[in-house]
Parts: C-alpha cells; structure tokens; sequence
C-alpha cells in the first residue's frame, strides 16, 4: 500500500514548516557596520542557476522554482538587495543565458556578441565595478565542453585583472553535505579540461542553493535540513562579498578613429607631366 497525505494535512504541515522557517530567518545576525554597497554580476548559461542564487542572497526561505524549457532572464536586469539584519546592500546584474544561442532581430548572438550586450548595458546603467563576479554552474547540468570553451573565452574577453574577482558558484546543491561538496570540488580542479581554468577563480569555488520545491510540495522535514545547508552557503557568499573591497571595472570598448579624409583633386596640386 502506498501511503499519501491529504491536500489538507499537507497545507497544515507546510504552515508549521513555513513558521519554523520564518522562526530560523528571523535569528539570523550579521555583524552592524556602516552602510556598504556591493556590485555582483552573474553569469553562466540559461538554467544555470543565477536566478536561484539571486534568490537565496535576497531571502533563503524561497522555495525554488519549477525547471522549465526556456530560459526565465532574457536580457540583463539589476535588482537592488537590501540583506536582512545588515548595513549590506547588493546591486545584483543578473545576464542572459550568456553562452546559449540567442537571437537579436539580426539573427544569431555569437558569444562576443552577447559580451558586448552585457557591457553596454552595465555601461548604459553606469555600474561599472564589480567586486564580485560569479560564473554559475548547475550540479544538474554539470560541465560541458561548451562551458569550458565558453569560460575561457569570457575570461580572455575582459581580460586577466577579472581573475582576481571571480569566484565560480556550483548551484542546485541545497541537499549536498560536506563530504559530497569536497568531492564536487576536487572534481572540478583536476578535470583535465576544466582544472586548469580555475586556478582564474581567484574567489574560489563555492556553493548555492533553494529549499527544493518537490520537498516543499510534499511538506517533507527535509525543507529544514535544506534550509540550514543554504543559510551556510549564504553567509560564506556574504562574507566574501563584505570583504572584498576592491573592484573590477569593466571599460568601454575601443573604437580606432575614423581615418582624416583624402583631399579633392580640386584641392590637391598635381605635376603636369
């Protein structure tokens, strides 16, 4: 026989474990300092994570959302996060799926192209340093050789002062202990492909994650065991993010001047032969 639950019983649980939730929130402190602000980019390919991570620094009683087919951030956005019990706030520029294929009325987005979009849009919106980068990869996708290739080609595009900024953050791990998270992370650094880009991740490699909505559906424990997990992930990120002082300026693009123009014949003088 199979045991179940009834939308009642469930609804019931969910409000004890939604109280016991906002309870453990509620006794989160961060230490008083003066009022600081930090700007974070997030970047990586469509489904891997940047919402979710967005998500669990502005509130980690979340429930995640539903995986779709298509990607939810289509163009860049900036989100203004004040962190509860702190002086912290985060100007948090969520991209595109970066390394996907996209179109533009124009047809297809090549890589470079889409690196531009998300330059001239920090430079549109004059937010410009960054003091945190933050490649996102989702322990659901793992890494392919178009991450690898498009990683390189990020990091090469705005050059090797980035290095100092980034940090890779590994998402959907809200049910990983630590054993599990030590092998993630041993794994990435002697991949043969990928382990050589990370000595870039000057940041380190870190994780994230979101109550997983399955367990909240079936109003499981397991939400409270998964909530401490990202409570742990979240102030590791906010650490970091408070000590890192300095930045990372992204600049415009070059452009070569136009050449002086040729003078007329009417103007030039000429020996007849």
């Amino acid at each position: 026989m199979f045991s179940y639950q009834t939308p009642i019983n469930i609804e019931q649980q969910q409000k004890q474990l939604k109280g016991q939730l906002d309870s453990l929130y509620n006794q989160i402190q961060r230490p008083r300092q003066s009022a600081v602000r930090k700007n974070i980019l997030l970047i990586g390919r469509t489904r891997s994570g940047k919402s979710t991570l967005k998500q669990m620094l502005t509130d980690p009683r979340e429930v995640s959302s539903e995986l779709t087919l298509f990607a939810q951030t289509r163009e860049p956005r900036m989100d203004i996060v004040k962190i509860h019990h702190s002086d912290l706030t985060l100007n948090l520029i969520d991209t595109p799926g970066l390394f996907d294929r996209q179109y533009d009325s124009n047809g297809l987005l090549t890589n470079d192209e889409c690196l531009r979009q998300i330059r001239k849009y920090c430079i549109d919106i004059h937010v410009t340093e960054f003091h945190l980068v933050c490649l996102c990869l989702s322990m659901h996708s793992g890494i392919n050789a178009e991450d690898i290739q498009a990683t390189r080609q990020f990091i090469e595009y705005f050059g090797p002062r980035l290095a100092d900024h980034l940090c890779m953050i590994i998402t959907r791990c809200e049910s990983k202990n630590e054993g599990q998270r030590l092998l993630l992370h041993n794994e990435i650094e002697h991949d043969q492909d990928f382990g050589p880009i990370t000595k870039q991740f000057k940041k380190g490699i870190h994780f994230s994650g979101a109550v997983n909505l399955d367990d909240w559906n079936q109003a499981n424990n397991a939400v409270l065991l998964q909530f401490n997990t990202i409570c742990e992930y979240r102030n590791i990120l906010l650490n970091l993010i408070e000590q890192s002082t300095s930045s990372f300026k992204i600049e415009p693009l070059l452009i070569t001047p136009p050449l002086s123009p040729v003078p007329s014949n009417e103007h030039s003088t000429r020996k007849k032969g």
